[in-house]
Parts: C-alpha cells; structure tokens; sequence
C-alpha cells in the first residue's frame, strides 16, 4: 500500500515558517545529506551498543523532520530515540531500519513529486 503523500511531507507548513518555496528547498537538500552521515552514525553506534548516540542522532533527526514537516519521518525517528532508552538491541536495530526504509521513501518520494530541486538523489 503505498502513503499519500502528506504522510511522507507537507511543505507548506513549513514554508510559511521559512518564508519561501526555494529556502525550504535548500534546507531539505541540506536535511537530506546531513541525515545521510546521521544513519551512518546510528548504524556504527547501532554496531557498538552506544545507546547514547543512537539516542542523540536519532533525537536530532527527529526534530530536523519535526521543522521540515516530515511526518513519517520524524514518526520513525522518535520511534528510534524511545527503543534507544530501552536499551533492547533487537528493538532499536528494528526501528532503525524502519527509520532507513522512511528515509528511502522520502528521497523517492522527493525525487518523484520535486523532480526540479532533487535531480541527484
């Protein structure tokens, strides 16, 4: 079953705190490989039981898409930081890769519907 799109974004939320279509573009571009070297990190700490980076990295993701209007994304991510307090590595690899899988569907989702601002995702 495949997510309307207002599941994955809404930029028009964010848009209006930002102030322009382009901005909000450019910060999403930026968003997009900060969150790349995020996932990276998580899945080393993932690797090294570190729970308190899992926890941080995934709290800095969750509000970086809470700003953007990333709904599913910050979803995934919140998920991530609670599992990480758990300390259960079973739950937090899970939401991990439900994390990955979110990020995937919103680069597509990007690439898809704002073909003009993400041509090289």
């Amino acid at each position: 079953m495949e997510k309307d799109i207002k599941e994955i974004i809404i930029p028009e939320k964010s848009i209006e705190l930002i102030g322009s279509y382009n901005d909000y573009f450019e910060l999403l571009n930026e968003f997009i490989e900060y969150t790349e070297g995020l996932l990276s990190d998580i899945n080393d700490a993932i690797r090294e039981s570190d729970h308190h980076i899992i926890r941080v990295m995934s709290h800095s993701i969750k509000g970086s898409s809470a700003n953007l209007s990333l709904p599913s994304l910050r979803k995934a991510a919140h998920e991530l930081e609670a599992a990480s307090k758990s300390h259960n590595s079973n739950d937090y690899k899970q939401k991990y890769s439900d994390l990955n899988q979110q990020f995937k569907i919103l680069k597509s989702t990007l690439k898809e519907n704002y073909p003009r601002h993400f041509l090289l995702l």
